[in-house]
């Protein structure tokens, strides 16, 4: 599956939390490419929960 298309079946879900945990237990490039076809503000707050 491309980016493009996790990141959109990763957003329909609506739970960060959950989100989070699935792309922090990707490989880190793959969940970067994932989290560069998101929002800006959606990925930074997944991104702030996957360090905290």
């Amino acid at each position: 599956m491309d980016p493009a298309g996790a990141a959109a079946i990763l957003g329909s879900l609506g739970d960060l939390r959950e989100i989070s945990s699935i792309l922090y237990c990707m490989q880190p490039a793959a969940s970067a490419l994932v989290l560069e076809q998101m929002e800006e503000k959606t990925a930074a707050d997944i991104t702030a929960m996957m360090l905290g």
